[in-house]
């Protein structure tokens, strides 16, 4: 599969064969994942494939880069949300590791959610029940 080339009295060997230049030409643009399906149909891993096509001046569009999974907020700031969402002082608490705070914080914001909807169906509840009060009234009104 490989071939030798004289290149500037050097021998060269060349991975990649006129056909497989051809392949990797007719999927330009070339992202990871065609050169994942491009590796296999030439038995060459999707880096190689990734690196030729650069090296051939073809067009290829990177992968954007990863999101840091850091929290934007300090360790103090998570506390103080915890301690708004719980309503108590957790003096102390900021020593815990900050993926644990990030956790109990959710898991509060999560809980009084729950609440809210909780309280929201109660309210459209009540709400129900003094319109049906207010349209029983005015029936018991307009009958005597």
């Amino acid at each position: 599969m490989c071939a030798f080339k004289l290149v500037e009295g050097k021998v060269k060997v060349e991975n990649y064969t006129p056909a497989m230049i051809a392949i990797i030409e007719s999927y330009v643009p070339i992202n990871y994942a065609k050169a994942k399906i491009i590796g296999g149909l030439i038995n060459r891993s999707p880096k190689s494939v990734v690196s030729k096509t650069k090296n051939l001046g073809l067009e290829y569009i990177s992968k954007p880069p990863a999101t840091k999974k850091v929290a934007p907020r300090t360790k103090a700031q998570t506390v103080k949300l915890i301690e708004a969402e719980s309503f108590a002082d957790l003096t102390g608490l900021s020593v815990a590791p900050a993926s644990v705070l990030n956790k109990l914080l959710a898991l509060f914001q999560t809980a009084n959610d729950a609440i809210n909807d909780a309280n929201g169906i109660n309210d459209e509840l009540e709400e129900e029940a003094l319109a049906e009060e207010a349209l029983a009234s005015k029936a018991a009104n307009a009958a005597v």
